[in-house]
């Protein structure tokens, strides 16, 4: 998937984190080789396993998603062993995205003779529809891994 990336590294430190359901969110997570995730956000099925790994200092592989926001999104980790984690991603499904857009595309033909508002609703409904279809294929990739453990 394009929208996912595979980075490698041993935890060198992290910033403050904040809860924002259903992430907590660091500011920063720095690796020993100078990379930064800047404003990672981690589920939070994953945050324990985040801190043992991290606090062991093994090298972890880190299956990031880039979110339209840019905040990276943790959706797998592997530990050096090779054992995989990853996020079960709940609440995923294919038909949301498609029933916002409708409602959207609706929505924005009503209120087109209204000063053009129909169009911020169209542009709204691409963007929903967008960001949910990046979530069906993060989904998809999450359960292709093999032997990954769904948290």
């Amino acid at each position: 998937m394009q929208d996912v990336s595979v980075v490698s590294g041993v935890i060198k430190g992290a910033g403050e984190s904040y809860y924002r359901a259903p992430f907590e969110v660091y500011s920063f997570v720095e690796l020993r080789d100078g990379q930064i995730l800047k404003r990672f956000k981690v589920p939070f099925g994953l945050q324990e396993k985040l801190r043992e790994l991290g606090a062991s200092g093994e090298r972890i592989d880190f299956h990031v998603l880039r979110n339209p926001d840019g905040a990276p999104e943790l959706l797998a980790l592997r530990a050096g062993d090779g054992t995989t984690f990853a996020t079960e991603m709940r609440g995923v499904d294919r038909s949301t995205p498609i029933l916002l857009l409708i409602a959207f595309l609706f929505l924005g033909v009503v209120t087109l003779p209204l000063l053009g508002l129909g169009l911020y609703f169209w542009w709204l409904g691409w963007k929903v529809w967008k960001a949910g279809s990046q979530r069906l294929q993060a989904r998809r990739y999450v359960t292709s891994l093999p032997n990954a453990i769904l948290i």
